[in-house]
């Protein structure tokens, strides 16, 4: 290939240097681009050493093949809907973990072709599941204390949080799993088998624990753990679950003993209360890492637990409207489905799943290394999404953790390790010095100090009371710390100048200062005589946590936080608003709602008009009347879909439903019918 000085080889002043060329090296023109010429040549170094010494040629190139690797992308006919794993049009390009480009150098097997194994602890598998099988090994029953961890009918979870780990990928079957060709053991700890409370002990949860670590668990998820809090109610008082000794001592010896003493890694979901994580002993436990969720839209999911010990977020449900997580179901009438797939699965559970699946291709790519030093590659390659609300400290956000896990980013970490005792962060709880800084637990690390919380929920005294890592949040306080922006149940609980009362933005009664216009500090607003805060950045000091767990409403205001404004139809979040007055413009024919410009409008169908003209039987104005401006003219008309006309101009017309015409006359109880 000869890359030849002349401004476009395709143009006629080109043509005698390639002719030339052709004559010289008894060669034959392959390929002519405007900037260089292929030719075939009987002998390539005569022509290459020729060609480096001719005028006229800036570069000589032999046109040799060269190895290539496609992006692995499966062949599962539902990977498309698979938002979560690759960008897609049905979230946010922030949303997914970022599979595919880890996929090319693991989807579960170390080098020696060694599936990594997956323990899911949880209420048992759907051990017969096609797009499961080829990945289930042995298992354990904790609950009924036998070899069989099968899910009985309706007991979903595990199969679903399951799917996400370890579908089996590349098969041509369903979906794909974020570590598809790793191993899944089921251990069964809970049961349900419907709407029913759910109990275990401290000591079951450690056997489930030490029978993984014991059977070659590398990573053990639990997306389970102690009730959450009214994730609506963001001020309620928080329940502590402290975590059970004999689990405390199970984790331990996990982070010890696992992997033949590399350590197994364990991921807990953070919980879905909307609520400090501090008070969950369980999932705030120094050697698990914790999981939130953040929605397609790439934000926080509005009931996501937050505070200081948030390793990572993935991605999982949101609000109504958004989009869940595809997973396996239980197969036929017993799942949540009867297709064998669930589209709706969500919460904290599905995003440690998410980082459960994560951390098993990190170990599948460097087998070698400690279970902290996975733990601290996934922290690496994190990617810290919303800077701007999840307001990252040296880069841990108490919103988003050390941020979205990227599957990529984290392989990408663990080749930085060049051996067993590298590592850049001190861990926790485990009275060594990990990053050989002198330092050692909470004198290098200050998130290895626990927060005590001295209240149940936030006061206004400018401290963390209830462990967060936020002080004085949901408030605005005065100088004399009473809040001036906080709920309450009279006025006698607000400071001096302030009410309580209720306005358009949030439900409930609040502390507002009373106002007039120009009255309000920036960031607020005045109404109805009460300062309410605006969609600002300014008022993230005062609500920005409460708004996010509004559910979505039709007022041009972002009320989930989800990044969408007034993603909401008149079919889920606000039943019945379709057969009431739809806006100003009356009630829509084909009873069609849809929320614009906050406001509940009628879809325009096709023959929509601004004033009704048609005889039609329809409602084109959308006013909740139809035909009651056309006249039927007095002159004989053909066109499809009009009536011929009536046999007096006082005469209106009107349509069947069938479509067909009649013409009403005055005192006289006849009709005609024409044939369109």
């Amino acid at each position: 290939m000869v890359g030849i000085d002349h401004p476009d080889l395709g143009h006629i002043g080109g043509a005698p240097l390639v002719e030339a060329l052709l004559r010289d090296l008894g060669a034959v023109e392959v390929t002519r681009f405007p900037f260089a010429v292929v030719l075939d040549v009987t002998d390539v170094d005569t022509a290459l050493r020729h060609l480096t010494k001719r005028p006229g040629i800036r570069w000589v190139e032999e046109d040799k093949p060269f190895p290539v690797v496609l992006r692995l992308v499966p062949d599962d006919p539902r990977y498309p809907e698979q938002w979560a794993l690759h960008i897609t049009e049905l979230a946010e390009p922030a949303a997914p973990i970022n599979v595919e480009a880890a996929w090319d150098q693991t989807t579960g097997q170390t080098s020696a072709g060694n599936p990594v194994r997956v323990a899911v602890v949880d209420d048992g598998i759907d051990t017969t599941h096609t797009d499961l099988i080829g990945n289930i090994v042995a298992g354990k029953d904790i609950y009924s204390d036998d070899d069989d961890p099968t899910a009985t009918s309706h007991d979903t979870h595990g199969t679903q949080t399951a799917g996400v780990i370890a579908a089996r990928g590349f098969n041509g079957i369903g979906i794909t799993g974020v570590c598809p060709t790793c191993e899944i053991s089921a251990i069964r700890l809970i049961a349900n088998g419907g709407p029913s409370d759910l109990y275990t002990t401290g000591s079951s949860a450690a056997a489930a624990i030490q029978w993984a670590v014991d059977h070659g668990a590398a990573v053990i998820n639990n997306s389970w753990g102690p009730p959450d809090g009214n994730r609506f109610d963001p001020l309620h008082p928080v329940a502590t679950h402290p975590i059970p000794r004999a689990l405390a001592d199970a984790l331990h010896y996990a982070a010890t003993q696992g992997r033949d003493g590399l350590g197994t890694v364990v991921v807990w979901s953070a919980g879905n209360g909307n609520e400090p994580m501090i008070y969950d002993g369980f999932a705030s436990d120094p050697r698990v890492i914790a999981v939130g969720s953040i929605s397609a839209a790439g934000v926080r999911a509005y009931y996501s637990d937050f505070g200081p010990p948030l390793g990572l977020v993935a991605p999982s449900s949101g609000p109504s409207l958004s989009p869940g997580i595809l997973t396996t179901d239980l197969a036929g009438s017993d799942g949540l489905d009867s297709g064998d797939y669930f589209d709706g699965y969500g919460g904290t559970s599905a995003a440690a799943a998410f980082v459960s699946g994560v951390a098993a291709l990190v170990i599948a790519h460097r087998p070698e290394l400690t279970a902290a030093q996975v733990t601290e590659a996934l922290y690496i390659g994190a990617h810290p999404i919303d800077p701007q609300r999840g307001q990252y400290v040296g880069g841990k956000s108490q919103l988003y953790g050390h941020g979205r896990v990227d599957a990529a980013g984290a392989l990408a970490a663990a080749d930085l390790y060049t051996d067993a005792h590298t590592l850049w962060l001190e861990v926790c709880g485990n009275d060594a010095d990990d990053n050989h800084d002198g330092l050692i637990d909470a004198e290098d690390n200050a998130q290895c100090t626990p927060c005590v919380p001295d209240h149940d929920t936030e006061i206004c005294d400018g401290r963390d009371n209830n462990c967060d890592g936020f002080a004085d949040e949901y408030f605005v306080c005065d100088e004399r710390d009473r809040p001036v922006c906080a709920p309450c149940a009279s006025s006698t609980q607000c400071a001096v100048g302030s009410k309580c009362r209720s306005t358009s933005a949030f439900a409930g009664t609040w502390c507002f200062e009373e106002c007039t216009d120009g009255d309000c500090a920036p960031g607020f607003s005045c109404d109805g005589e009460v300062c309410g805060l605006t969609p600002s950045p300014a008022a993230l000091d005062c609500f920005d946590l409460l708004r996010c767990g509004q559910p979505e409403r039709c007022d041009a205001i972002d009320n989930d936080c989800n990044g969408v404004i007034d993603d909401i139809d008149a079919n889920t979040l606000e039943a019945g608003i379709a057969r009431r007055d739809c806006g100003t413009r009356g009630v829509c024919r084909d009873y069609a709602a849809h929320c614009i410009d906050g406001d509940w409008q009628c879809e325009r169908h096709e023959h929509w008009q601004a004033l009704e003209t048609r005889c039609d039987g329809l409602d084109n104005d959308c006013d909740g009347k139809i035909d009651e401006h056309s006249l039927c003219e007095a002159r004989e008309q053909r066109l499809l879909g009009e009536p011929e006309g009536c046999q007096t101009t006082s005469a209106v017309c009107n349509a069947m439903p069938s479509g067909l015409f009649l013409c009403l006359v005055t005192m006289k109880r006849r009709w005609r019918r024409r044939a369109p």
